[in-house]
């Protein structure tokens, strides 16, 4: 027993680490939405790369901070009958609906993946007049699905040893 929760205590490290990395990307963000506001409205002279550079860094720390998210169960639920359940119940349910997760999760990372994939082979660019390429965009989202993966393989393990065993895993 003492692997596997040093093993979640491993998951629950990469999340967090990732989670607090990647949350600093908002200030670069912040700085390049700031910068084309002043641009535009004071000086009158727009920008051409920020809003798709705005919209690719969002969309990436979107999901490369889910799994981050995720172990801080942050993600919205329907909490009106699922926190006056138990915590064992919690965990039985929890555990019930874990394969819908893995099954969209798997879908986001093979689909994502192929989406990379042929943006890479194509050299696909954006059709603005900035034309960047989108292959670093989209990458993240195989790994932000692998990272969300790893973090519910260790909350379904935990679930599970707290559905049958009646307590929390150490």
């Amino acid at each position: 027993m003492r692997i596997i929760g040093s093993a979640l205590r491993l998951i629950d490290a990469i999340s967090d680490w990732t989670g607090k990395i990647f949350i600093w990307a908002l200030l670069p963000l912040i700085i390049i939405l700031v910068y084309a506001v002043i641009m535009r409205y004071i000086f009158n002279d727009p920008v051409i790369w920020a809003h798709e550079t705005s919209l690719f860094m969002y969309g990436g720390l979107g999901i490369l901070i889910g799994a981050h998210v995720l172990r801080h169960r942050g993600h919205i639920r329907m909490d009106l009958f699922y926190n006056r359940l138990s915590s064992r119940k919690r965990a039985i349910l929890d555990a019930v609906t874990a394969p819908l997760f893995f099954f969209l999760i798997i879908l986001i990372i093979w689909y994502g993946w192929g989406m990379t994939e042929w943006a890479i082979k194509t050299h696909k660019i954006t059709d603005s007049m900035w034309h960047p390429i989108v292959w670093p965009a989209r990458l993240t989202i195989p790994i932000g699905g692998f990272l969300l993966l790893i973090q519910g393989a260790a909350d379904f393990a935990r679930n599970v040893y707290l559905a049958v065993r009646g307590r929390a895993i150490e």
